[in-house]
C-alpha cells in the first residue's frame, strides 16, 4: 500500500572526482552545503520526470575523505592547475586557476511523497533508494563528476519509512553506524553570536567577521615555566639594590609554546548561501543570465560558521540536516541546520 509519508534515505560512499574546493572568494576547501543540496533537488527532479511524486526536506552530509589537489611544499599551497590545450591557431591559451579536491561523501536525504508503508512494500522502497543511487552515479557534485562505486554491493543505498518516534530513534541508531567512519557537517550559528558579543564587550568595533577568524585560527602562545635561581657572574649583587638583586638572580629556565582553538572542536569558516546585492531584474531583462526564463538577481556569498561532528554525536538524524531558507524580502538566500550541541566539555 502507498500512502503519503516521510523518508530517509541514505546514498552512501559516493566517489567524486575534481569537485571544486573555491566555494567563495573567502574559502577555499570542502563544498559548500548549498552545492549538495542543489544535487539532492536535481535527484529529486529527476525523480519526478519518472512519474515518482517525492520532495525533498532536507540534506545531511557526511565525509569519508577528502584529497585537495595542492602542491603539499610548506605553509603556503599551492593549488594543481591544468595546462589548456593550444588554441586553433597554435596560441597557448590562458591558465585558468581552479581548485579541484577528489572525495568520497555520504549523502542522507529526507524526502516526502508516496512511499510503501507495510513490511510487504519494503522491497519497493529499496527500490526507491537504488534508483536514486542509479541517478547519483550518473551525476556531478560540486562541479565533480560521481564515479560508479565497485563497492556497492558492500555500501547499498539504504531507505527508511518514518511512520513513528520509536521507529526514527531506531533510524538514528541504524543510520549513525552506516555513516561511521565519517565527519558530518552541521552549522555553529549560536556559537559565532555568542563569540561576536563577548569579543564586542573588549573591543567594541569587533566585527562579525573578525570573531568568525577568531574562532577559525588556531592561537599560539608562550607559557613560562618555572624559573630557576641563576646566578651571574658579571653581576656585583652589593652594588645593587635588594630588589633588583633578586629579580637579577632569577631567570626564565624554559619557554613552553602552546597551540589551542578559542572553543574546542574542528570549527572551520562555511559559505553557507547569498546575500542579494541588487534588486530582483525581470527574466530575460540582464544580458547573459543563465536562465532567461526566470528572475535575475546579483548575490554575494553568505559566510558562516561550520563545525565536522562524528555520526555519534548526535540524538536524532534531523541534527544532520541542511534545509533551504530564502527570503527574498531580505535579500537572503541561504542553507540552515538546526543541530544544537550538547553540553561541552573539553573533550570533545
Amino acid at each position: 500500500m502507498l500512502a503519503k509519508a516521510e523518508v530517509l534515505l541514505l546514498l552512501p560512499h559516493l566517489k567524486v572526482q575534481n569537485a571544486n574546493l573555491i566555494s567563495s572568494p573567502m574559502t577555499w576547501g570542502f563544498p559548500a552545503p548549498q552545492a549538495f543540496a542543489g544535487f539532492a533537488h536535481a535527484l529529486v527532479r529527476k525523480m519526478r520526470a519518472r512519474g515518482v511524486e517525492i520532495e525533498l526536506l532536507g540534506v545531511g552530509i557526511a565525509c569519508h575523505s577528502f584529497a585537495p589537489q595542492i602542491a603539499d611544499g610548506g605553509y603556503v599551497k599551492q593549488l594543481n592547475l591544468t595546462r589548456n590545450p593550444l588554441g586553433s591557431g597554435g596560441e597557448v591559451l590562458a591558465i585558468v586557476e581552479e581548485g579541484r579536491a577528489h572525495m568520497e561523501i555520504s549523502l542522507v536525504l529526507k524526502l516526502a511523497g508516496e512511499v510503501p508503508l507495510s513490511q510487504a512494500d519494503a522491497d519497493a522502497s529499496d527500490g526507491l533508494a537504488a534508483q536514486l543511487m542509479d541517478l547519483a552515479e550518473a551525476g556531478r557534485i560540486a562541479g565533480g563528476s560521481v564515479l560508479p562505486n565497485a563497492e556497492r554491493g558492500r555500501y547499498p543505498a539504504r531507505a527508511w519509512v518514518l511512520a513513528s518516534t520509536e521507529g526514527e530513534a531506531m533510524v538514528s541508531a541504524q543510520l549513525k553506524r552506516r555513516l561511521a567512519p565519517s565527519t558530518v557537517l552541521v552549522a555553529r550559528d549560536a556559537l559565532l553570536a555568542a563569540h561576536v558579543a563577548d569579543m564586542r564587550q573588549q573591543q567594541a568595533e569587533a566585527t562579525t567577521l573578525d570573531a568568525l577568524l577568531d574562532l577559525c585560527a588556531l592561537h599560539h602562545a608562550p607559557q613560562l615555566l618555572e624559573a630557576a635561581a641563576v646566578p651571574d657572574a658579571d653581576i656585583d649583587p652589593e652594588a645593587l639594590e635588594p630588589d633588583t638583586v633578586e629579580q637579577k638572580a632569577k631567570k626564565p629556565s624554559k619557554v613552553e609554546w602552546t597551540t589551542r582553538r578559542r572553543e574546542p572542536g574542528w570549527l572551520v569558516p562555511l559559505p553557507m548561501g547569498f546575500g542579494a546585492i541588487s534588486p530582483v531584474y525581470e527574466a530575460g531583462q540582464v544580458k547573459n543570465a543563465r536562465d532567461a526564463n526566470v528572475p535575475f538577481r546579483f548575490v554575494e556569498s553568505v559566510i558562516g560558521l561550520g563545525e565536522w561532528k562524528s555520526p555519534f554525536a548526535f540524538t536524532h538524524f534531523d541534527e544532520m540536516l541542511w534545509h533551504f531558507e530564502a527570503d527574498p524580502a531580505a535579500g537572503v538566500y541561504r542553507m540552515r541546520n538546526h543541530y544544537v550541541p550538547k553540553t561541552q566539555s573539553t573533550n570533545d
